[in-house]
């Protein structure tokens, strides 16, 4: 049983790292579907239509709108029981390559008995999609002030923030410079940067065929792949993540969130 186990472990991995290689190889190719311009089939048409779709099963009430930040980029935002305001406001901020119409399954429950905010980071979704700074801590500066502007157009004193995956390590980030703003801090499956040991590699080896795989694709965004995929794109994101479907299955039994995800994340980076 664990020689058969080990197998299908091993079978799994060789088909993932067959998977990157595809995604890389499109990536040094992409100058050859640069000319096309339906190469990549999508639009803010698409996204938008997308997003509808995730959101058409939500019956409880709320608009939806732009904020505009001062240096001109523009955060994309729904809020949900806009008469509940007496209340400290709940704010969700999404995970890495996700969007508002993620939080689909939660809206109705959460906004029974408060306001709910969400929005698109910047650079996400239905969000403004800006240039960000190559040094890691200036690109965290860069969110966590656009988390600010927000609030500050949004007219909240304080709030309670939700973040999930990178949202959570931007929720955090943003309660450590701006803790008087935050009442209540909630991290779902949040992302972390540990320091890392000196003698990690001695304690831990890593696999040689990772090291390699990591050295390919480093210099690259991970999107890129997706993008230069095309019109494959779809069915790549349907194949590497077929978890999405299962978890919102009980709204859709269709590929609505695969396409949702594949509309948010195939725009422009501009």
């Amino acid at each position: 049983m664990a020689e058969e186990e080990a197998s299908s472990e091993s079978a799994e991995r060789g088909r993932r790292v067959q998977e990157l290689y595809i995604l890389y190889c499109c990536y040094r190719l992409g100058w050859l579907f640069s000319w096309l311009p339906a190469w990549c089939p999508t639009s803010l048409l698409h996204l938008k239509e997308a997003e509808d779709k995730m959101l058409k099963c939500i019956t409880s009430t709320y608009n939806k709108r732009y904020v505009y930040l001062a240096n001109g980029n523009k955060i994309w935002t729904l809020t949900f029981s806009p008469d509940l305001s007496c209340k400290t406001p709940l704010v969700l901020l999404h995970g890495f390559g996700g969007g508002v119409g993620m939080w689909a399954l939660n809206f109705e429950e959460l906004c029974e008995n408060r306001t709910v905010h969400a929005f698109d980071l910047l650079g996400f979704g239905r969000s403004s999609r800006p240039h960000f700074d190559t040094d890691a801590r200036e690109a965290e500066n860069q969110f966590v002030e656009s988390i600010e502007e927000w609030r500050k157009e949004m007219g909240l004193e304080k709030m309670i923030l939700l973040g999930h995956n990178l949202g959570g390590f931007l929720a955090a980030a943003y309660s450590l410079r701006y803790p008087s703003r935050v009442k209540h801090l909630i991290l779902v499956e949040p992302w972390g940067f540990p320091e890392r040991p000196d003698n990690a590699e001695h304690e831990r080896p890593i696999p040689i065929w990772i090291k390699a795989l990591g050295a390919i694709l480093s210099p690259f965004n991970p999107l890129a792949g997706l993008r230069i995929a095309g019109p494959f794109g779809l069915s790549l994101v349907q194949r590497l993540r077929p978890d999405f479907k299962r978890k919102y299955a009980s709204m859709f039994d269709d590929n609505t969130v695969t396409e949702y995800i594949y509309h948010c994340n195939v725009q422009s980076p501009r």
